[in-house]
């Protein structure tokens, strides 16, 4: 395949991308870092990175290089880099992640040509919204925390269980639960942003992908939140209930409760979005060209 590609061709892709890499680099960085500072958006990425393998392999046939090298392609990549330069004149995080995001939407496009579009469109929009989790992730932490220390704080008091919930110490403030005496704190690990974010993005990556009415896939995606939200309070209720069990193992009965709660989840919101029981968009798209 690649001897039929023009040797220009090549060079030039391989230059674009090369430039790409540049003008975005230190947003790579801060993806890198902000990624590795937080084991919820560690779940996500991992998440995204076996979803891309097994696309890969399964739809490899879909994705032959094809380095098309188009005006359109390339006034895509253009007004990413214009949009990248702007965010500089006027400095905010969303512009410039729109810009990555197209960026990376036009060297597929360039790489694999518009033909591949429903393979890679699943992992432009999935990626999209993981970086954009990123910069809500400060945001929303406290806030989350407040409502899983509230929900689960309510569940284990209408079973029967001395529950309160207080807020210690500043300028960080501690969220404590007391169940029975004993206190548990409510950390940035138990707000549900991790459950939340990857169930979203499995649900983005199943319903970008299928052919489904635009009202599913609203839908889909606003059940999988709440179903990350519901496991998580699950996961709370059950690391309280099981701590008692496990004085000298409490870490890796925290560690194992979490597992299952986040394969759990997803394995529901599998189910219930519509994971192999829809018509596969891509597949379908593809099996009246190949």
């Amino acid at each position: 395949m690649l001897n039929s590609i023009r040797k220009t061709d090549l060079a030039l892709a391989a230059a674009l991308m090369g430039a790409t890499a540049g003008v975005f680099w230190p947003v790579f960085l801060w993806i890198a870092g902000e990624t590795l500072a937080h084991e919820q958006l560690r779940q996500s990425l991992a998440l995204m990175f076996f979803a891309a393998v097994y696309v890969a392999f399964d739809r490899w046939h879909s994705l032959r290089p094809a380095f098309e090298i188009s005006n359109v392609n390339l006034a895509f990549l253009a007004f990413s880099f214009l949009l990248a330069v702007g965010s500089i004149a006027v400095p905010n995080p969303y512009t410039v992640l729109v810009a990555l995001a197209l960026a990376l939407f036009s060297l597929g496009r360039i790489v694999f040509g518009a033909r591949a579009l429903p393979v890679l469109l699943p992992f432009v929009v999935t990626f999209g919204a993981f970086v954009a989790f990123i910069v809500l992730f400060p945001v929303l932490d406290w806030p989350l925390r407040a409502l899983a220390g509230t929900y689960a704080g309510d569940l284990l008091a209408r079973a029967g269980f001395a529950t309160t919930l207080t807020v210690h110490g500043a300028p960080e403030p501690l969220l404590l639960m007391s169940v029975d005496g004993r206190l548990f704190e409510v950390a940035a690990e138990c707000n549900g942003f991790g459950l939340m974010s990857t169930a979203t993005l499995l649900a983005l990556l199943l319903t970008v992908s299928r052919r489904m009415p635009l009202w599913w896939k609203i839908a889909g995606v606003l059940l999988a939140v709440a179903v990350g939200f519901v496991f998580n309070i699950l996961r709370i209720i059950g690391i309280v209930l099981a701590a008692p069990y496990f004085p000298d193992h409490y870490d890796i009965m925290h560690e194992t409760v979490g597992l299952a709660a986040l394969f759990a989840g997803l394995a529901t919101v599998w189910f219930l979005v519509g994971g192999g029981s829809r018509e596969d968009g891509v597949r379908n798209h593809f099996s009246a060209e190949d």
